[in-house]
């Protein structure tokens, strides 16, 4: 099965996660049965719940036009981050429409192509598949484009029995030393 679909919009980094402990007004611990205090969890990134909730929603109307179950099984996943090129990589007058030839071909700037990764693997999950511990290979990628967003795909991972998997035998350092 293959799964894919675009969400447009700013592509924000997940960022670091902060834990707190949950305080009642007046500052008393809120506590668990068991004892220990309740803790709540967050990106430092305040902007990263509005881009995975609109990931989320997009993975959710893809899975419903597939009519698909949840995957359970391994996952290839490919994620296209695009982002517009800034006004000063264009020329001016009648060159306004021309990319300058010392314009980057690649946006080597933050956000971290990694980070932002992660945000949309975190509103996947539980949509499109159980956990994200279930994606073995994974292809990155940061254009310019537009309009500026993500283009996502999701395909089962076959069995290794029916493909050609190189086998890895020695250490890489062997290989390169020798």
């Amino acid at each position: 099965m293959r799964i894919a679909f675009e969400v447009v919009g700013k592509a924000e980094p997940a960022g670091s996660k902060t834990t707190d402990i949950v305080r009642r007004k007046g500052g008393a611990i809120v506590m668990r049965a068991d004892g220990r205090p309740l803790q709540r969890t967050r990106d430092d990134n305040p902007n990263a719940k509005a881009w995975k909730d609109r990931i989320a929603k997009e993975a959710a109307a893809a899975m419903a036009r597939h009519g698909a179950p949840l995957i359970l099984g391994p996952i290839r996943l490919t994620l296209t981050f695009v982002r517009c090129r800034p006004l000063f990589h264009y020329g001016t007058g009648a060159n306004a429409a021309r990319v300058r030839a010392s314009a980057p071909e690649y946006p080597t700037t933050k956000p971290d192509v990694l980070k932002t990764a992660r945000a949309a693997e975190d509103a996947m999950t539980g949509i499109i598949y159980h956990d994200d511990a279930q994606i073995v290979e994974e292809v990155l990628r940061k254009v310019f484009g537009a309009p500026a967003g993500v283009q996502i795909e999701i395909e089962e991972m076959p069995p290794l029995r029916a493909r050609a998997v190189p086998t890895v035998t020695g250490s890489l350092f062997e290989a390169v030393s020798s």
